[in-house]
């Protein structure tokens, strides 16, 4: 029996340590605003608790025109990719594995894009999540919102604090909605201003589009849940 005893101890100690020992990253930025009014270079600061963590990421969704596919992309602490090679993870979720994000030394993860005076004008999106390669629950996601209006100097970043991001806002037809990892949502109701639910739905991966073109103009609230039904955010829009 001691001897038992002594080796399910033994296999405890040889095994806690892979279950309790999983490194943690964090990147500094949820939500990014970029106005590419000439080349522009957008980092993302990425933080290891300690030792290091190697970090699995893809690109999972888009609605970049095809013009603007083929002059932007990410750049990890290994190798830098143009979009229109990473269209691959929106349709068949291959990964792309970077070198490891040592502790102490914070790295950037990077999207670039060069617009030309041809390119399509107009507000798209891209989307990448990250996800550590030995804690499957450490996952961020990472939002880049590109307004091009045209060549016209200096680009502008903005970085989003918020929870939740709404655009376009003020909306007309559809509006887009993305949320930090704080947010636990599963699903989300819009309400008018005399509070009635006027749609709910079902989301996931942090973003969700909901048609509103059937809206009366005016101001409107989003509601988040969690699974349990709880409420967990509250955001205003306005439809046009």
């Amino acid at each position: 029996m001691k001897k038992i005893v002594l080796f399910t101890l033994l296999i405890a100690l040889i095994w806690c340590p892979k279950q309790t020992n999983a490194q943690i990253f964090t990147v500094q930025q949820d939500s990014f605003y970029i106005y590419p009014n000439a080349p522009a270079f957008v980092d993302d600061t990425v933080k290891v608790d300690t030792a290091s963590v190697t970090i699995l990421w893809n690109v999972f969704y888009t609605d970049f025109p095809m013009d603007w596919r083929a002059i932007s992309g990410f750049c990890d602490n290994f190798i830098s990719y143009p979009l229109n090679t990473l269209l691959d993870t929106v349709l068949t979720n291959r990964i792309r594995t970077s070198n490891p994000y040592v502790a102490g030394a914070p790295k950037t993860f990077r999207f670039y894009m060069e617009p030309y005076s041809g390119d399509t004008l107009g507000t798209h999106i891209v989307r990448v999540r990250l996800k550590n390669s030995t804690k499957s629950t450490n996952i961020d996601t990472l939002t880049y919102i590109v307004k091009f209006n045209g060549i016209s100097g200096v680009p502008e970043v903005t970085q989003s604090k918020a929870a939740v991001v709404l655009y376009p806002n003020p909306a007309n037809n559809l509006l887009n909605i993305s949320w930090s990892n704080r947010i636990s949502a599963t699903h989300v109701e819009v309400l008018n201003m005399d509070g009635c639910i006027v749609s709910t739905k079902e989301v996931a991966d942090n973003f969700a589009t909901i048609n509103i073109n059937n809206y009366s103009k005016g101001v409107y609230f989003i509601r988040f849940f969690d699974q349990q039904g709880n409420l967990t955010q509250t955001e205003k829009f306005i439809k046009n």
